[in-house]
């Protein structure tokens, strides 16, 4: 039922960073806020501002270096395959600057930007639409966005005649959801700190993921809010990219100020297991092609996208998973 749905959304997103500014600024800003933490050998290790964590999903703690930027560092566990912030920044630190930062407020401000706004309608109608194939609500169904951003998602949705709640931890969330949501239907919260008994039909996390320290909130949080059956739709950055295979530490996904967790196919399937949500067909590709991948391709090669998906390269994937209780 879901086969037509398997192929990406196509953008030509070339020169990208020269029409949008503010891409390029948070990126900057990002490397500025961790470059006023004191390093050594190139590592924050601090520990009044970092705190230095085994894998956050099977609290394996013999796990090896797997690259540095910016002072982060990320580990890799081959227990289970998931990469991660070794030295996070302490939860405190973190929190304030997703509430506060100028990074955030520019990451929040792309969003808005003409190309961003284009590109992610497409995406978030085409699963939207898949959604209300699958829900067991079907059009009638609750709809929890947790980490909801600038809105651009529940404002898709809400045209698409589900009824949307919305969820952010930064605090402009209530005055800049309440017009699209309303008021009721909004809440300024981390994710753990979701207050709300109702239970919802789907729950959403566009690029959410990889902020949340602990690896095991989202799925208890979906858990304990989502109806017998209902859904969970995750976005995630996708490390084994084609674009890192040619950028390396500089894929833009590599943000140790912002992303702390690194899911892989099998490291999100023993979360999944554990909550009892199983996976709906395959992961959905998404952005084959970013857009400082371009000096790196052969434009010409009509086949590139098709491989690029075949292998599982793309930039994002998305996992729709069903609740079983």
């Amino acid at each position: 039922m879901l086969e037509k749905y398997r192929e990406p959304i196509i953008v030509n997103n070339k020169g990208l960073r020269e029409k949008s500014k503010d891409m390029q600024k948070h990126f900057d800003e990002s490397k500025k806020e961790l470059e006023r933490f004191p390093t050594k050998n190139g590592v924050i290790v601090d520990a009044n501002y970092v705190d230095m964590v085994s894998c956050p999903i099977c609290q394996n703690e013999k796990t090896k270096q797997y690259l540095v930027k910016w002072g982060g560092r990320y580990d890799l566990c081959e227990k289970c395959d998931h990469i991660f912030l070794k030295n996070r920044l302490k939860l405190s630190i973190l929190n304030d600057l997703y509430k506060n930062s100028l990074a955030d407020q520019l990451s929040r401000a792309v969003k808005l930007n003409k190309f961003s706004k284009d590109y992610w309608s497409c995406v978030y109608l085409k699963y939207i639409e898949i959604i209300k194939k699958i829900s067991p609500a079907a059009g009638e169904s609750s709809l929890l966005d947790i980490g909801c951003g600038a809105g651009t998602f529940c404002k898709e949705a809400v045209s698409q005649g589900l009824n949307v709640f919305a969820n952010d931890i930064y605090d402009e969330v209530v005055k800049t959801l309440s017009p699209i949501v309303g008021r009721n239907n909004v809440e300024c919260s981390s994710i753990e700190n979701i207050s709300s008994k109702n239970k919802y039909d789907v729950i959403t996390l566009w690029g959410v993921m990889e902020h949340i320290p602990s690896a095991h909130t989202v799925f208890k949080t979906a858990k304990r809010l989502c109806t017998k059956g209902g859904l969970l739709v995750i976005l995630i950055p996708n490390l084994k990219s084609r674009a890192f295979r040619f950028l390396g530490v500089d894929t833009p996904t590599l943000n140790p100020r912002q992303h702390v967790n690194f899911y892989s196919d099998k490291s999100i399937g023993i979360l999944a297991k554990k909550y009892n949500f199983y996976l709906i067909g395959d992961p959905f590709p998404e952005l084959p092609i970013i857009d400082l991948m371009w000096d790196f391709i052969d434009e010409s090669d009509e086949t590139l996208i098709q491989d690029i998906v075949d292998k599982g390269e793309s930039y994002y994937k998305i996992y729709i998973y069903k609740s079983d209780d």
